[in-house]
């Protein structure tokens, strides 16, 4: 499972189905069943999720302010720019490092994925075209490309997102412009670009040797 995903992934309430299993003779007294006992623990049980999932979404929130927010809002474009830049390079060197093995070829394909949909999004938004609420899955490269190959797509997929931030530098997209995240919310434009980095770094580091 991804960071991305651990960070959306939601607890399912049970306040909502703790009675399903009850009906109305289950609630008249029974001779020697603790129902009372019951019905309290299945009562702080669901407030104990309640609290857990209210919980989660802070720490979600918490977690896309520090770590994409906070350090992209300090940079300019063109600083973003030389961070995806050195980002890529870091990146080239761990794939030279790793094995040609399935894991890490489904490893890169989820990277390139994330990188042409969020790029994707961002054009999108940017420039005012239309776009729909689509998944980074129909954006990785075919099952069948060898870990070389996805080394040079990757490439020059960081290439055209490095770009992308160039071109914002030169035509500065509005002040509050936010671009919605399938699972994190709506992002600023510069959190999308350290977005990006970030999530190419982490994911790169599980590389096998």
């Amino acid at each position: 499972m991804t960071w991305t995903k651990r960070l959306s992934s939601q607890l399912n309430d049970p306040q909502d189905s703790m009675w399903d299993w009850l009906d109305e003779d289950d609630l008249e007294p029974q001779r020697g069943f603790p129902w009372w006992t019951l019905l309290l623990t299945g009562a702080a049980v669901a407030g104990a999720v309640w609290l857990a999932r209210q919980r989660s979404d802070e720490i979600k929130e918490l977690a896309v302010e520090r770590l994409i927010e906070q350090p992209a809002a300090g940079q300019s474009f063109l600083k973003l720019e030389e961070g995806l830049q050195s980002g890529g390079e870091a990146l080239v060197e761990r794939i030279e490092r790793a094995s040609d093995n399935e894991r890490n070829r489904e490893r890169l394909r989820h990277i390139i994925g994330i990188e042409r949909w969020g790029r994707a999004r961002v054009q999108s938004a940017v420039l005012h075209r239309p776009w729909v609420m689509d998944e980074h899955h129909d954006y990785k490269p075919p099952k069948d490309k060898s870990l070389s190959e996805l080394a040079e797509i990757l490439a020059e997929q960081r290439r055209r997102t490095a770009a992308l931030a160039h071109t914002l530098h030169e035509n500065p997209p509005r002040l509050n412009e936010k671009v919605p995240h399938n699972g994190l919310g709506p992002l600023s434009v510069r959190g999308w670009l350290r977005y990006l980095q970030y999530h190419a770094d982490v994911e790169s580091r599980k590389l096998l040797p």
